[in-house]
């Protein structure tokens, strides 16, 4: 996402907010990824949802960010990213994979506060293995996370970076487990044959 690209195409009402969303000052934010399957199995599609923690009453203007930059998953062949989604009232907004992002429209605003769901991204399990999937969206490249805050006017803009692990357990061969029977009453069998 680059924001002057934003500023050029965007009508006036949005032009205002990518403008906000270049102007930084100091409050804190904290991101949390959380894997919503507690057992994923090889070809299997799973969520991971992208949180938010910050302070006051700040309005989510914008957000953008790149899921594995690096194309790491795409070597490793664990898992693959498919999809994502924002929850209402943001807006998707991508400039094409693997870029994940939103639009807050300042007549519904989504408020901070407590764990603040900015979006949920999808994937699917392709091979049994450890994974660890990069996010990076730095305001340098016109990404990132804005704030704003209307009792001030004021904005802020936060790096998205960091990284969740994801652990792909393979299918259970349920062969043995429809065969057990049989082999039990097989060795019965022949223990009863083997003896005197």
């Amino acid at each position: 996402m680059n924001i002057k690209r934003i500023i050029q195409g965007a009508p006036p009402l949005l032009t205002g907010a990518a403008a906000l969303a270049c102007a930084t000052t100091s409050h804190a934010v904290s991101y949390n990824y959380t894997v919503l399957d507690s057992n994923i199995e090889v070809g299997e599609s799973f969520d991971v949802a992208f949180t938010a923690t910050f302070d006051d009453e700040w309005e989510v203007a914008t957000f953008a960010f790149n899921v594995d930059p690096l194309a790491g998953l795409t070597a490793n062949g664990i898992i693959a990213f498919n999809e994502w989604s924002v929850p209402d009232p943001l807006e998707e907004f991508s400039f094409g994979p693997p870029e994940v992002g939103g639009l807050g429209d300042p007549f519904d605003p989504l408020f901070g506060g407590t764990d603040v769901l900015l979006a949920t991204l999808g994937f699917t399990a392709l091979s049994s293995g450890s994974e660890t999937v990069l996010v990076s969206g730095l305001q340098n490249v016109g990404q990132g996370l804005a704030l704003y805050d209307y009792d001030s006017d004021s904005s802020e803009l936060f790096d998205i970076v960091g990284s969740f692990g994801v652990e792909v357990n393979a299918v259970p061969d349920t062969r043995f487990w429809g065969n057990l029977p049989m082999l039990l009453i097989g060795m019965a069998a022949i223990r009863r044959r083997l003896s005197p």
